[in-house]
């Protein structure tokens, strides 16, 4: 669905709460965007962490996490689509 808007930035939370209002998530959803922003440079450059790269720096249960997560908000965007 095409609001006339445009998509601006890297944040997802923030890409979420900038949806208009009667397409906003709830609380659960949004937190769940904060959790992945707080991957997105980590997991992206190899110098984030001070101890090695980065793939030794996530543990499978975390990379489940952030799996799961942004497939939360993808259903969540994909529903909205299709209702609208």
């Amino acid at each position: 669905m095409n609001r006339g808007q445009v998509a601006w930035g890297h944040s997802v939370a923030v890409l979420l709460r900038k949806l208009p209002e009667d397409l906003l998530p709830e609380r659960k959803l949004l937190d769940a965007a904060k959790t992945l922003d707080r991957h997105y440079i980590p997991a992206r450059c190899p110098d984030a962490h001070p101890a090695g790269p980065t793939q030794d720096n996530y543990t499978d249960a975390e990379a489940r996490e952030a799996i799961a997560r942004a497939t939360e908000i993808l259903e969540y965007c994909e529903r909205q689509s299709l209702d609208n």
